[in-house]
């Protein structure tokens, strides 16, 4: 099973209690941390590196080059991160599915159940996001027909090789890119 978190050394305190988590929650796992050039990689991802292996579980850390990521929105207000986890398909291309988690979502019961989900070809899955009543006419502008069918982009269940073959990081950067302006919440809209 291979679970992947993205974050930064701000976040990092918090996205080590997630993956503490997921380690006490599953069996045969791979943890995999997306990271930017903020993270000090003998310190601050060594010391989660052994706790992760400590428990049992493997873990791989990912460098992204940030020079792919320019042109895409928001980087001053929310950073590098919300767009991390766009790079899964690239960065494993040997796991065919990867499940990936906000730096502060916390596991509470085994992660299997929600790995074994079928997706019955569809590239992910995911739960339906709260949107709030005041939301809802800018998400119709951004052209959404039904705020119902808003995904949360902090739990994903990814068929990486579907994503690969659509390609679907370079597609959404483009369209992210395209709108920026009208992308209040960057991965999330």
């Amino acid at each position: 099973m291979h679970v992947a978190f993205a974050t930064d050394a701000a976040f990092l305190p918090w996205t080590a209690v997630a993956v503490r988590s997921c380690v006490d929650h599953a069996d045969a796992l791979t943890v995999h941390l997306l990271h930017d050039d903020t993270l000090d990689g003998s310190g601050d991802v060594g010391r989660l590196e052994a706790m992760v292996r400590g428990a049992g579980a493997a873990f791989e850390p990912h460098k992204v080059d940030l020079a792919s990521l320019s042109g895409l929105p928001a980087l001053d207000r929310w950073g590098t991160v919300v767009w991390l986890r766009f790079f899964l398909p690239e960065l494993l291309p040997e796991v065919d599915r990867a499940l990936y988690l906000d730096a502060d979502t916390l596991t509470v019961s085994a992660l299997a159940p929600l790995f074994a989900a079928e997706l019955d070809g569809a590239p992910l899955a995911a739960v339906a996001n709260v949107v709030q009543p005041a939301d809802r006419a800018r998400l119709e502008a951004l052209g959404t027909t039904d705020y119902r069918s808003i995904l949360n982009s902090g739990v994903l269940l990814l068929d990486l090789d579907r994503l690969r073959a659509e390609g679907a990081r370079a597609r959404l950067f483009e369209i992210a890119t395209e709108r920026a302006a009208d992308l209040v919440w960057p991965d999330q809209d």
